[in-house]
């Protein structure tokens, strides 16, 4: 899981809201988790459960298919700067991701880290991760933030939550009860 950037979704009770699973170069940015457990999951598996795969003639052939690509050229060295020297830079290892100006907002954990990763090894930075961000409503379940909300007075860019979610189209003709817009 490799230069993703996961940008301004809407995540309520999901389990799991977004698992980075390993992989480099992956931002987790402006998005609301309500009632996710966690709301963020987030490995080192090249260095542990899966480290058998990041061998020469490993299962998964990591090496090898790099290889056939011209990773050092671009575009690929001016889109992902630090695939250019991967195999010098410990190629298993989950590096350079960040997890920017988030909500974090009722039940659940907050991040789940895994393998040793942690906040000194992963960007984290601007994120809300307790009490109440300055939402309209939150008991009314109308997470649109106000615009004097201290979230938004720390980064986070409020979410078109009006546009979000299921709509009335051919396929769907009538939405479950509290669904309607």
């Amino acid at each position: 899981f490799c230069g993703v950037t996961v940008l301004g979704n809407f995540f309520e009770r999901a389990g799991t809201g977004i698992m980075v699973g390993g992989g480099r170069d992956n931002t987790v940015e402006n998005n609301l988790f309500v009632d996710c457990n966690p709301s963020i999951h987030i490995d080192e598996r090249g260095k542990s459960w899966a480290s058998k795969y990041f061998v020469p003639n490993g299962e998964w052939r990591i090496f090898e298919q790099l290889k056939a690509v011209p990773y050092q050229q671009p575009p690929f060295s001016t889109r992902y700067p630090h695939l250019a020297t991967v195999m010098e830079d410990d190629p298993a290892a989950a590096k350079y991701n960040r997890i920017l100006r988030n909500i974090h907002f009722g039940k659940g954990k907050w991040i789940n880290w895994l393998d040793g990763l942690n906040d000194k090894k992963v960007e984290v930075a601007g994120n809300w991760t307790t009490g109440d961000p300055g939402f309209v409503s939150p008991d009314t379940k109308n997470y649109r933030l106000r615009p004097d909300a201290p979230a938004v007075k720390q980064g986070f860019m409020p979410l078109p939550l009006v546009k979000i979610g299921l709509v009335r189209d051919a396929y769907r003709r009538t939405l479950p009860a509290g669904e309607e817009k």
